[in-house]
């Protein structure tokens, strides 16, 4: 998936330059002024990562928005996966998804000065994109976790020529404190994680920003982003080995999409559903991991699966071990009356 979302996104940069008439040359060898780009613009165009959910895509909107800059997603589900019947009583069904970048955005794209591309599957897109252009470039593996959240603000700021704005200092205060928190539930544990490369550095991130212990992380994916991974090792492998590694680390937590559901039961563990597909449970477009708030939903989330195991763990009775046969009592011979001074009713 990972693989396919990279080569998909580039296609889709690349062709956008040539349908809007930049050629071979781009706009490096003929520079911006001609566009009209020499001065600081307030569109923002955001090459997104397969990470991101439509949570993510309206928080990094709200993030952008708040420095005053006017964002567009290349590519942009947020409005393609929920919400199909707002405004479509009585005009049938469609054969296209709702939402989307249009065409307008993709000739904005060819002629930015500045891209930002939040996710490693978004990162070739933007240096064929550079490479074409000349365009300034900010790249991340993801958006994701203090340090990395921090400075995403920081080239909001220098972009916007504005200070952090103060609903932006607050969602950072609450995640802050969000990581102390929960850092009292998830320090220690025993977490196991599979999913997607981009998605699994991201969580691998933000559990061992409260010292979490990752006792195993499986992606089916050899992608170079892994070695950005905050934990001694990411098995390539499949769900069987995540199970038998889970198992012999005594894993309490596991995340992972549906699948992982099943595993997590055979274990005896905590399941948090993350990435796809997630199929048993609802509302897996609006789970979040990216910024302030997301981060701390995420974080909140595993503590909360934790705190529940433990609690349920805690619950269950104790199992009873059968009584240990006690010796019979022998007393003295002369200590026992004899038989004919026993009552006649109790002689055998």
């Amino acid at each position: 998936m990972s693989d396919g979302w990279a080569a998909a996104l580039v296609a889709l940069v690349e062709s956008g330059l040539g349908e809007f008439g930049l050629g071979e040359f781009g706009l490096g060898e003929f520079g911006l002024s001609q566009f009209g780009l020499g001065r600081r613009s307030t569109m923002l165009p955001i090459l997104t990562g397969l990470s991101l959910t439509v949570a993510d895509l309206d928080e990094i909107r709200d993030l952008v928005t708040a420095f005053t800059l006017q964002p567009f997603f290349v590519p942009d589900l947020s409005g393609s996966l929920d919400g199909h019947l707002s405004g479509s009583f009585g005009s049938g069904p469609s054969p296209l998804t709702s939402g989307g970048t249009t065409l307008a955005d993709l000739n904005h794209l060819s002629r930015s000065s500045f891209v930002a591309a939040l996710g490693a599957t978004a990162k070739p897109a933007a240096v064929a994109l550079s490479a074409r252009t000349g365009t300034e470039t900010y790249c991340t593996d993801h958006l994701s976790g203090l340090a990395g959240v921090d400075a995403f603000v920081s080239v909001l700021a220098e972009r916007s020529g504005l200070p952090v704005p103060a609903v932006v200092r607050r969602w950072r205060a609450r995640f802050t404190d969000g990581l102390l928190d929960s850092h009292f539930v998830l320090g220690g544990a025993r977490v196991a994680v599979a999913g997607e490369p981009e998605l699994l550095v991201a969580m691998v991130e933000l559990l061992s920003s409260v010292g979490a212990e990752v006792v195993v992380a499986v992606s089916g994916n050899a992608a170079p982003v892994l070695k950005a991974a905050a934990c001694a090792e990411v098995v390539i492998g499949d769900l069987e080995d995540l199970r038998e590694r889970a198992e012999e680390a005594g894993a309490e937590l596991v995340i992972g999409s549906s699948h992982a559901h099943a595993v997590a039961g055979r274990l005896g563990a905590a399941h948090l559903p993350a990435g796809m597909p997630i199929d048993h449970r609802l509302g897996a477009t609006l789970g979040s991991i990216a910024g302030y708030r997301g981060g701390l939903r995420f974080l909140f989330e595993a503590a909360n699966r934790v705190l529940e195991h433990r609690e349920q763990a805690d619950a269950r009775p104790a199992h009873r071990q059968p009584p240990v046969p006690q010796e019979p009592i022998r007393r003295p011979a002369d200590a026992l009356p004899s038989a004919h001074a026993l009552p006649e009713e109790s002689r055998c």
